[in-house]
């Protein structure tokens, strides 16, 4: 699908003239609002606009600019000045940032060694060519390789071709095909959706954490993320078979040849290779490390241990992660090197990850956004809503807001801090509106053009955009269900509900 790209000028100009009439209105009687929080402010609102409108190629040096933009702003005020360029530059040292490049060095190990595509067809191939369960395996498939593969896309290119295959093996017509459809559609949603579930399946995830914790000054463990979204994102999975299939049941009950194709496929990798021992080896040993923390084992029992345990268990994710992953460094029997980790780190995200939290930083230091958003509360008289209210409107705007960027790390990067904010202004707990709205930021199930996976499917022929849009606006309204339905007591059970 072709776009217009005259709306991203239009977008861009916008908010480059809101931004500077906020930095340059005196805003008579804004007690509370210091010259570097209305700067701040202001560059926050351009952020924003060269997040949602900027061509992919133009993201990093957007990036770049609100970086330089939020070093000036803090600069240009006597409280802030001194710690302007640590403040502006400190996302580039946050965990987070390294925890997300740790995921990548696992994912190319995974698809080095060739574990990812032996586990892809040994799920794939329990199915024995019937389409029902071929669709399901999708699911699970997604689900076995998250938690070692932070990238979406690196999903996604691992299914495709087994997809493509299974499809062409089924003699059915791409992009009329229910069968087609449904297969598609799924792969590309299921890789969204269940990358919510596990800390390290996707950018955005750690992104979430770290501007958490700079913003409102909460850790979140890779064990409590899991417990906070994983049963709700597997739901969701689940939800979502469910209507791809009602939508788009498949004609074909076996597919001839089917079972065939993926055992010849998992017949041609030949037996489990050293490779993929030392990979499965180091990744169980980093999974084990992230589950065992104290908040796991209760703190009698932690303290029982010796202190060499005490303190391995006590590091941070990304540090325990970094200790598992140096197996796959090993000299003559590791799996990788560093030229061929880096390879696969999106440097362009990077930076876009480091300068979202270093605006995030800004933000809390001046409390510019909490200035905002109080103020914006108080004209449109909506401090007076309910809890459920403002619980819908959040669900409502994070899972349709999707239609607006064209990466869900920008969004994160764009909504989040507005989500704290909201919850201080209206002295709701903080995890009470953030823990919902971080574990939608990876459902981008409408368009292709908003979500690489729909995109790698839809432009294999699978399905047409009308299908994938007719799928995610009808599961906006299940999500929408199931986060009241399912969402609200289970949360309220782990104590961050009000």
């Amino acid at each position: 699908m072709k776009t217009n790209g005259t709306w991203r000028y239009i977008v861009m100009a916008l908010m480059a003239l809101i931004a500077l009439f906020i930095a340059l209105y005196p805003f008579p009687g804004a007690a509370g609002l210091s010259p570097a929080g209305k700067y701040v402010l202001a560059v926050f609102v351009l952020a924003v606009g060269l997040w949602v409108a900027a061509p992919a190629q133009y993201l990093t040096p957007a990036s770049l600019l609100v970086l330089v933009l939020v070093v000036l702003a803090l600069s240009a005020d006597k409280k802030t000045a001194a710690k302007a360029v640590s403040t502006g530059m400190s996302g580039y040292g946050d965990a987070g940032l390294w925890l997300m490049i740790l995921g990548f060095v696992y994912a190319t190990a995974f698809s080095k060694s060739g574990l990812a595509k032996r586990v892809a067809l040994v799920l794939m191939n329990l199915a024995r060519g019937s389409s029902f369960w071929i669709l399901f395996m999708v699911g699970v498939i997604n689900i076995a390789i998250s938690a070692t593969t932070p990238s979406t896309i690196a999903k996604g290119g691992l299914l495709l071709p087994v997809i493509v295959g299974i499809v062409g093996t089924a003699g059915v017509e791409k992009g009329k095909s229910n069968f087609a459809k449904a297969i598609g559609i799924y792969a590309g949603a299921a890789d969204n959706i269940i990358s919510a579930g596990i800390l390290t399946a996707t950018i955005a995830n750690p992104l979430a954490i770290s501007i958490l914790k700079k913003a409102a000054g909460i850790d979140v463990s890779w064990t409590q993320w899991f417990l906070y979204t994983f049963p709700m994102v597997l739901v969701s999975t689940l939800l979502a078979f469910f209507l791809v299939y009602f939508l788009f049941p498949p004609e074909i009950k076996e597919i001839n040849g089917g079972a065939e194709y993926v055992a010849q496929e998992l017949r041609s990798l030949g037996p489990v290779t050293s490779a993929e021992k030392v990979t499965l080896m180091s990744f169980l040993t980093a999974l084990a490390l992230w589950i065992l923390d104290k908040s796991v084992i209760g703190v009698q029992a932690y303290r029982s241990l010796p202190a060499i345990l005490q303190t391995i268990l006590g590091l941070h994710v990304f540090v325990k992660g970094l200790f598992a992953a140096m197996i796959l460094f090993v000299p003559r029997y590791g799996v990788v090197t560093w030229k061929d980790a880096e390879k696969d780190v999106p440097w362009g995200t990077y930076v876009l990850f480091g300068a979202a939290l270093g605006l995030s930083a800004a933000l809390n230091q001046t409390k510019g956004m909490d200035w905002a958003v109080m103020h914006i509360l108080n004209a449109l008289g909506l401090k007076s809503l309910p809890f459920f209210a403002i619980y819908a409107l959040i669900v409502f705007l994070m899972y349709y807001g999707h239609v607006l960027f064209f990466t869900y790390t920008a969004m994160a990067a764009a909504l989040l801090p507005i989500v704290i904010s909201l919850a201080k202004a209206l002295s709701l707990p903080v995890l009470a509106l953030y823990v919902p709205a971080m574990t939608l930021i990876p459902y981008s199930c409408i368009f292709p053009f908003n979500t690489v996976p729909l995109l790698m499917f839809n432009g294999a022929g699978l399905f047409e955009t009308r299908d994938s849009a007719a799928f995610g606006l009808l599961f906006g309204l299940v999500v929408l269900a199931q986060w009241f339905l399912i969402g609200l007591p289970y949360w309220r059970a782990l104590g961050i509900m009000p």
